[in-house]
């Protein structure tokens, strides 16, 4: 009896990290159409940024009942961005605050470091080189989201 039991619970585990890849998949895909809109217009579609949240968040229970509270931690790097966004409203969007935190919602607090650390460090290196090729200034704005895009890719494959 025991057996059959062990069995269903490969199976049950199995399903879960399947629902898992494909909400971590549809993640990126509304993250890649984000990011296309916060480069092309500078600002992004409530409506896909509350999908992206309402998609994270569902699977969160699931997270939850694996990780134990520690799946919550990831959420803090969001907060404190959102909080910078309404603190420097002219410096940081809501919207990369609002991706960050359904990043961390997705995420474990490891992987969600290794996407944020990625980020910001494809960030740097671009405005460097934008600003010393002179196609930007000290005060350019650039898009954070794509770089939000290319760490979560990143913290998907490792």
């Amino acid at each position: 009896m025991e057996h059959k039991f062990e069995r269903k619970w490969e199976e049950t585990a199995v399903t879960e990290d399947a629902a898992f890849a494909v909400a971590r998949w549809a993640a990126f895909c509304l993250l890649l159409w984000l990011s296309a809109e916060d480069i092309k217009h500078r600002e992004v579609s409530i409506r896909l940024l509350s999908a992206l949240l309402a998609g994270s968040t569902a699977i969160l229970p699931f997270r939850m009942a694996r990780e134990g509270a520690g799946a919550l931690i990831g959420v803090l790097p969001g907060v404190i961005l959102l909080l910078a966004a309404y603190a420097l409203p002219t410096q940081l969007g809501k919207g990369d605050g609002a991706v960050c935190t359904a990043l961390g919602l997705l995420l474990s607090w490891e992987r969600l470091w290794l996407s944020l650390s990625a980020a910001f460090l494809c960030a740097a290196f671009v405005s460097a080189l934008l600003f010393l090729c002179k196609k930007a200034g000290r005060k350019t704005k650039l898009p954070f989201i794509p770089f939000l895009c290319a760490g979560y890719l990143l913290a998907l494959r490792y």
